[in-house]
């Protein structure tokens, strides 16, 4: 009987290994039909607004959302941020541009997030914390890029593209402001494009939807994170623990050439000369990335889909935690009008920032619902 018992823990001991093994190492391979079929968004329009108090806005690259359904916004143009009530109402203007308290130095490239009913505006060495009225609160050192951000102490810090490294090795950690800590979660490798060798030195280029870039998601205490050229999403967690990985078999979009030297002799207009932008055009990727950002909300994954040129529709893959594909994802507004940043998913809502056919940009907000 005492053998019989020795043996049978023995096979447990085994059997648990394995499933442990399995589970760290499991690859989800996804066809590219998902098991739901389609799943189109239903819009109601609740509100809309063109103004930050009596200023129209500029050119908004990003909205969130607080617990509490404030809605905050990212003006580039205008080089502000501007915080609005769940009902749209307009409530202030904060972040200006400047070195004092609660003054953003790189407005143009602050990125802006929030954690609870705070917002986080993230500057070179520091964030600086408003609460959802946009009311500045204070501001706290950083150390390296923020990639994600888990609370108001706490981030991941990784670079999302090879522009400003010297070499396309890099390594995500996960940072604790209050307690110090950095620890090394992974090493991965940076797809190289968008750079330039030149006689004065190296010059490089970060588009969206077309440079491969690092983009990084979270479901609870798991981190997905993957590099976009390839439809593969790598599941870990603060501790380095890996949780296996997810893909999916789709071809991506084909750009042409002539289309990417256009882009690029727009942006440089006045910036760079015109065959420096045809020369940089050619070390970019005949190819549309297979997602830009991937959104958690509820219990789903939603990885948006990358448009070279804004359109009116938004396509998306929603997943579950595992990564099993579930639904082919589409929101669509009127025809017309170009989906610019968003959809936020937040309290049976979807807001979006739009522009309309003759350059005029608003936030919108619509009730929705999303998949179960």
């Amino acid at each position: 009987m005492r053998s019989i018992l020795i043996h049978a823990s023995r096979v447990m001991l085994l059997l648990t290994l394995v499933c442990f093994g399995w589970g760290a190492g499991q690859h989800v391979k996804n066809p590219v039909t998902p098991r739901g079929g389609e799943f189109v968004f239903p819009l109601k329009p609740v509100w809309r607004i063109e103004v930050a108090g009596e200023r129209p806005f500029g050119n908004v690259v990003s909205v969130r959302v607080t617990d509490s359904g404030h809605v905050f916004a990212r003006d580039l143009k205008n080089r502000e941020y501007y915080a609005f009530d769940r009902d749209g109402r307009f409530l202030a203007v904060f972040g200006r541009q400047g070195e004092g308290p609660g003054q953003v130095r790189n407005i143009g490239g602050a990125s802006i997030d929030v954690v609870g009913n705070k917002v986080i505006v993230e500057d070179p060495g520091r964030f600086h914390v408003y609460s959802d009225r946009g009311e500045y609160l204070e501001s706290r050192r950083k150390t390296g890029n923020v990639s994600l951000i888990l609370s108001e102490y706490e981030y991941i810090s990784a670079p999302a593209s090879i522009a400003g490294l010297s070499s396309d090795q890099a390594t995500m950690r996960y940072v604790n402001l209050s307690t110090g800590e950095r620890r090394v979660i992974a090493d991965f490798k940076l797809f190289a494009s968008g750079v330039l060798e030149t006689g004065r030195g190296r010059v490089s280029v970060v588009m969206p939807s077309i440079t491969p870039m690092m983009v990084f998601g979270r479901y609870k205490n798991r981190i997905y994170y993957g590099m976009n050229n390839d439809y593969t999403i790598h599941i870990t967690d603060i501790e380095a623990r890996s949780h296996g990985r997810f893909s999916l078999q789709r071809e991506p979009e084909r750009v042409s050439l002539e289309e990417r030297e256009d882009v690029l002799k727009r942006l440089a207009k006045g910036y760079a000369p015109e065959e420096m932008a045809i020369a940089m055009a050619k070390t970019l990727p005949d190819r549309v990335t297979c997602f830009s950002s991937i959104v958690t909300c509820g219990d789903r994954l939603y990885l948006f889909q990358s448009h070279f040129v804004p359109t009116h529709r938004q396509e998306m893959d929603i997943v579950d935690p595992e990564g099993r594909y579930l639904y082919r994802g589409i929101l669509e507004i009127e025809k017309g009008a170009n989906i610019m940043a968003g959809p936020v998913f937040a309290q049976g809502h979807a807001f979006l920032v739009e522009e309309d056919d003759e350059g005029e940009i608003s936030i919108v907000k619509y009730e929705t619902r999303l998949p179960r």
